[in-house]
């Protein structure tokens, strides 16, 4: 696998003195804590501030320099975030321009890229001064543990001993947004100061319900492997169908549904950019865990579903969990209509 020539930053190193950064990669949650992390440090140092946001797609270099550059006597610092911002920085020009802004960015303003990929080796270098490119990919089970018992201290204020957080991930996997959600429910049920314990997980966090992520993963694969089909018949009826059963499966609870979509999502965005990088199926399937019946069938899906498109539907499915988490739309409504996308987009 090829190897990048700009180290790996931490985003410990992100603070209130960054002015240029990148949050780069298929783990969603490490993303948001390092944008959560550096709020936080600029809030310290400039008390609040405005945040802009735009759409990597529709934004143009104008509109979003323009904003990093307009000073306002109401709120004298400012953060400007740019989603999907890959298909930004396709655009030569933009990126060029950026690459000049990055040697000497305003003072005013922290500029910020939010994406899947980033394989601009010019940009990343020329940022390295005003805070550089954070990779935000996804964590061993090992990682994960270490990473849930700091979230626990660090974000709700409990403790969670390491055989605890070990239980989680065992029930739960890796996947960050997932263990976040649980370890949320937890903070509240131990109450306040108290800390979060085995028997409390043994009792409230069911075992991973392989079989019906499985069942979920394997309608969507079916779908793709057939190339996609009108929503009123075949599979793409299918996908609906298995969403309402496993919700009525589940209790009513669309929640277990959305992560084994949004996994999936996960595992084939993540694999176009290690095919990207160089990395070979043998490689894809260490770094992604596949094994058994998983492996071939989202290897296969992997080489057929375009890297672009993959990760368009990462970040669609990650949209919808800020939405399910802000309490717009219905969170199973969601979930039909990104099945609708995928079957129309499959055509």
């Amino acid at each position: 696998m090829a190897k990048r020539s700009v180290p790996k930053i931490d985003p410990a190193s992100l603070s209130a003195a960054t002015r240029f950064c990148a949050l780069v990669g298929p783990e969603e949650m490490l993303k948001r804590e390092a944008l959560d992390n550096l709020r936080a440090a600029l809030k310290a140092a400039h008390g609040d501030f405005d945040t802009s946001y735009f759409s990597g797609p529709a934004a143009t270099l104008a509109d979003v320099l323009d904003e990093v550059r307009t000073y306002s006597l109401l709120q004298p610092f400012k953060m400007v975030v740019v989603d999907d911002a890959e298909a930004f920085l396709r655009n030569e020009a933009s990126r060029l321009a950026l690459e000049r802004y990055a040697q000497a960015p305003v003072d005013q303003a922290v500029l910020v890229l939010r994406s899947v990929g980033f394989n601009f080796p010019r940009l990343e270098k020329a940022m390295a001064g005003g805070g550089g490119v954070i990779r935000c990919e996804p964590m061993t089970r090992t990682q994960a543990t270490s990473w849930l018992a700091r979230r626990a201290t660090g974000t709700y204020q409990r403790r969670l001993a390491p055989e605890a957080a070990a239980l989680m991930v065992e029930r739960l996997g890796a996947d960050l947004m997932r263990l976040d959600s649980e370890l949320g429910k937890l903070a509240v049920m131990a109450g306040d100061e108290e800390p979060i314990t085995t028997p409390m997980i043994e009792q409230a966090v069911g075992r991973g319900s392989d079989e019906k992520a499985w069942a979920m993963q394997a309608a969507v694969l079916a779908a793709i492997e057939q190339g996609g089909q009108d929503m009123n018949s075949g599979v793409g009826r299918q996908m609906l169908e298995k969403v309402h059963e496993l919700v009525d499966l589940a209790g009513n609870d669309e929640v277990p549904v959305y992560y084994a979509i949004a996994d999936l999502m996960r595992k084939l965005c993540y694999a176009a950019i290690l095919r990207q990088r160089g990395a070979n199926d043998g490689q894809i399937a260490r770094s992604l865990g596949l094994w058994g019946p998983a492996r071939e069938a989202i290897l296969a899906a992997a080489h057929k579903v375009p890297g672009a498109l993959a990760r368009r539907w990462f970040d669609r499915i990650m949209e919808l969990d800020l939405r399910n988490r802000s309490s717009l739309g219905d969170a199973l409504r969601n979930l039909e209509g990104f099945c609708a996308l995928m079957a129309d987009e499959l055509q």
